[in-house]
């Protein structure tokens, strides 16, 4: 297919705008998913500057895929970076307005922020609009009405991608073509490096919000022999941060050997030379949290596209998914239970979790070509 793809996410190769890691991998992927079906897609940032003001750049993401990120002024004064906000919204929509053409087609990554945004394309622009939802923020956050708003603004699209497939049975209620993704399928350079100390390193990588794991991960080594260790990767609040030094810290203390490590922020070639040495990841996440109902935990994708076995919590979004068949799970959301689920992962698994991200890799790009060659 021809068509231009306009990719709509908050994007950025630095720390100068606000991003998440794990949205920024999932998009890289996605947008090289995409470029495999087009000739060009351009990355339309939606990332607001949050220090230095910022110039209007574009840099190439990789091959076919170029970001476009949009001169934005940060100020310190809250009122001031309001009227910011709102010209910084008006410069996308004008940019939009005049460059999308008739046959190009607008992805849009779901976040609270953009859902006006997206109002404003299917009425003013394209009707050609698929919807990427990694999860639904009214069941992360508890709120009601915000969700009641997000499946008002998901009957925008004309098609979908889902980051799990409960996703699809509550949201795509026309029957709308979609495709579904769990996670970035991208396989990285596998350095093949270990810690050579004999121990069964096991890794929490992701937030460290109280209600997504980290904590949990943490105490986990209270159960476990002194031959295994838990590391700590992950961003967060400041307030999150010391939480985590401090549960580490009391850890440690209490058993007098360290059982835990808190590794702080790890990237690119540091995060995949780190996380490959591990043998065993983490997902730890609140059980009982609403969310769970309708997100599928990216840091499964990455852990096992790195070579780990994985833990994870019996949640229906992984279990009824394509590699719940792989994942060592645990029923009660208590942490000598964890602990056992990480005593009874075989380590010489002969399933080579690397091959089956690959296959899901080829599946995706297939189903998300023969969804999108439909617009033409």
């Amino acid at each position: 297919m021809a068509n231009k793809i306009y990719y709509l996410i908050h994007f950025d190769n630095k720390t100068n705008r606000n991003v998440t890691p794990s949205a920024i991998t999932k998009g890289k992927y996605v947008a090289s998913a995409l470029a495999s079906c087009s000739s060009e897609v351009e990355i339309v940032s939606l990332a607001y500057p949050t220090k230095d003001s910022q110039d209007e750049v574009y840099y190439q993401v990789s091959e076919n895929v170029i970001c476009h990120l949009f001169k934005g002024k940060y100020s310190n004064n809250r009122i001031i970076r309001y009227l910011n906000h709102k010209l910084y919204d008006k410069k996308i929509r004008k940019y939009l307005k005049q460059n999308v053409k008739k046959d190009d087609i607008i992805v849009v990554y779901h976040s609270l922020a953009n859902m006006k945004l997206v109002k404003y394309i299917k009425k003013n622009i394209t009707d050609k609009i698929v919807y990427e939802v990694e999860e639904i923020y009214g069941d992360v956050i508890n709120d009601e009405k915000a969700k009641t708003k997000e499946l008002k603004a998901f009957k925008n699209a004309s098609s979908y991608i889902f980051s799990n497939d409960y996703l699809n049975s509550i949201i795509n209620t026309k029957q709308l073509p979609y495709v579904t993704c769990y996670g970035t399928y991208e396989i990285p350079t596998l350095y093949k490096e270990s810690f050579n100390d004999n121990l069964i390193h096991c890794l929490y990588a992701g937030t460290l919000a109280q209600n997504k794991g980290a904590l949990n991960a943490i105490n986990v080594a209270k159960y476990l022999p002194n031959n295994y260790l838990i590391h700590i990767l992950g961003f967060g609040s400041e307030k999150d941060i010391a939480d985590i030094k401090n549960a580490v810290n009391e850890v440690n203390n209490s058993y007098g050997t360290t059982k835990v490590i808190y590794e702080g922020l790890k990237l690119n070639e540091e995060y995949l030379k780190f996380i490959q040495k591990c043998q065993i990841g983490l997902c730890t996440q609140n059980i009982d949290a609403a969310f769970n109902t309708t997100s599928f935990p990216s840091k499964i994708l990455s852990y096992m596209s790195n070579g780990l076995e994985v833990v994870g919590v019996n949640i229906a979004a992984i279990k009824n998914s394509k590699v719940g068949q792989y994942i060592q799970f645990y029923n009660v959301p208590d942490e000598k239970e964890i602990a056992n689920a990480i005593l009874n992962i075989n380590l010489n698994n002969k399933t080579n979790n690397v091959d089956v991200v690959k296959e899901l890799d080829k599946e995706f790009k297939e189903d998300l070509k023969d969804m999108l060659v439909k617009y033409e």
